[in-house]
């Protein structure tokens, strides 16, 4: 259903938190991806995982960092 209802709305999804409404019988959806997408659209979606990107990015460039430097302490 999240996909079906993702189809119909591809953009902009239904609004946050709509799925419930749409969804069946009132449950969430399976995949909270999918869930996503139906709500939000392609433009939430690449927002949301353009979040965690961005902080897996920013914390993996911050640990190489700190293996290369030197301990300061002595």
């Amino acid at each position: 259903i999240a996909w079906e209802t993702f189809k119909k709305n591809p953009l902009l999804g239904v609004g946050w938190s709509n799925y419930i409404l749409i969804g069946y019988k009132g449950y969430n959806a399976h995949n909270i991806y999918l869930q996503i997408l139906s709500e939000t659209g392609i433009v939430g979606t690449v927002l949301y995982i353009s979040f965690f990107i961005y902080h897996l990015t920013t914390t993996i460039k911050k640990l190489k960092l700190l293996s290369v430097r030197p301990n300061s302490r002595t």
